[in-house]
């Protein structure tokens, strides 16, 4: 199995590549393509899976990942282990700029298998962001979509003078 790492990868040129990770049924597919549809600069490619590591078969063809998702679905204690489970296959270079997490369902508290300082202490910890996403209705959907795509924009290089921490902080939370 293979450990996800930058090093012999380049980046492309006004293309992004997007990899979500999450279990099945977290929404991963709507999602992916709330994002390939989401108005930006760049070209969006997304890719799926459902935990780390990846399989080491087609490891040459695989593109440089630009930006990896960890969708968590706050109403499943799968989706928590799946996390858990998944973080030690990324290098310690991938964690800044280029990982986020998203907590899924995080507005239905009574429903959580697990407590959301988890998915925060995990943002805590690698210096990554979380978001908070709903794809229960279209507009939450969209508004997750577009700040994925923004931090995607600032990890490409196409907003200067900010951080993708920064694009985090403009939007609000649970």
């Amino acid at each position: 199995m293979a450990t996800i790492t930058s090093i012999n990868k380049e980046p492309g040129v006004d293309k992004v590549v997007i990899l979500l990770i999450g279990g099945r049924g977290v929404g991963k597919h709507r999602l992916a393509t709330a994002l390939i549809q989401t108005r930006s600069s760049l070209t969006v490619e997304v890719r799926t899976c459902v935990k780390l590591p990846l399989p080491k078969e087609n490891e040459q063809e695989r593109p440089y990942i630009d930006l990896i998702i960890f969708i968590v679905d706050m109403t499943s204690r799968a989706s928590k282990m799946i996390l858990e489970e998944s973080l030690p296959y990324l290098m310690p270079e991938c964690f800044v700029d280029k990982v986020c997490f998203v907590a899924m369902n995080s507005s239905m508290v009574n429903s959580y298998s697990f407590g959301i300082d988890r998915v925060i202490d995990c943002g805590d910890l690698y210096g990554c962001p979380v978001l908070y996403g709903d794809l229960q209705s279209r507009s939450h959907l969209d508004n997750l979509a577009q700040q994925i795509i923004n931090q995607a924009e600032v990890k490409a290089g196409l907003k200067y003078n900010i951080s993708s921490n920064f694009v985090t902080a403009s939007f609000h939370g649970p």
